[in-house]
């Protein structure tokens, strides 16, 4: 697989309760799949990007499994800390 070096687009998706997941991993890429055959969702990554998504998703759950229940839950995880970088 080839990537280019930025996203080429803003794209949102609700996965609040997709009926699957999955992470195929070949190579130095991974794919993943959120939804079923037909109507799913899939996101190329490079090893780099697959490093990137588990360290911020790791710390995005860390995060959120420390708010009590009841707790507003408010918060940016960024690779690098600067949530000015992220787009509404």
């Amino acid at each position: 697989m080839t990537f280019g070096t930025s996203m080429d687009l803003d794209l949102w998706v609700a996965a609040k309760s997709a009926p699957g997941l999955a992470c195929v991993v070949y190579g130095d890429d991974a794919r993943f799949v959120f939804g079923t055959q037909g109507k799913a969702l899939h996101v190329l990554v490079s090893a780099e990007g697959l490093e990137k998504l588990a360290r911020v998703a790791n710390e995005a759950w860390t995060r959120f499994d420390a708010i009590p229940d009841g707790e507003d839950v408010n918060f940016t995880v960024t690779t690098d800390g600067n949530e000015a970088d992220v787009p509404d």
